[in-house]
């Protein structure tokens, strides 16, 4: 659940640090990883629009990262290296509004488009079984509205619409067995 905004301004900002070459070699003796620092970086804004009647929040985040693949390595050359570079950048919206003290409507919106390249999702026998470049595309709108009608009487409505699709995922190669 995210935050709704309130009748005062606040915000974040923050950077998380890693590097593949920081982490402990594996029991199997994979290898380690290129030597890249990779930044996310993630920022928040909330606030009032009228006091005490609309607010806004919004949200996002950038991550443009390199790190061994899911399976660093192939199955016929183990500690050979499969590097997976992604990027992402994903944002949020979000504005709430208190129509009367016994109404209120929100409405939300997040975009999550994700692209990286290499994908392993099980241990490949050869190069030519990495999946180059593929994606995540999601999108998601929200619509809630909350009433007080009579001291008994309460109600609630919400449209959800979520989107999330895979494009590119698999190998590109027709031969069965490739």
């Amino acid at each position: 659940v995210t935050k709704s905004g309130g009748n005062e301004f606040s915000g974040s900002l923050r950077d998380s640090l890693s590097n593949p070459a920081w982490t402990e070699v594996s029991a199997a003796n994979e290898p380690k990883g290129i030597d890249e620092s990779n930044n996310v970086y993630e920022g928040t804004l909330g606030g009032r629009i009228i006091r005490d009647r609309l607010w806004f929040f919004g949200a996002a985040r950038q991550a443009n990262t390199s790190a061994p693949a899911a399976f660093p390595s192939l199955a016929s050359q183990p500690g050979t290296s499969i590097n997976s570079d992604s990027k992402n950048l994903r944002w949020e919206a979000k504005l709430t509004g208190q129509i009367s003290p016994s109404h209120s409507l929100m409405l939300n919106y997040l975009k999550n488009p994700l692209t990286f390249t290499n994908d392993t999702q099980t241990r490949p026998w050869e190069l030519s079984a990495v999946d180059p470049k593929a994606e995540q595309a999601e999108d998601f709108k929200a619509v809630h509205y909350n009433g007080i009608f009579t001291s008994n009487l309460l109600g609630e409505v919400s449209y959800n619409k979520r989107s999330f699709t895979f494009i590119g995922f698999g190998g590109d190669d027709t031969d069965l067995i490739g």
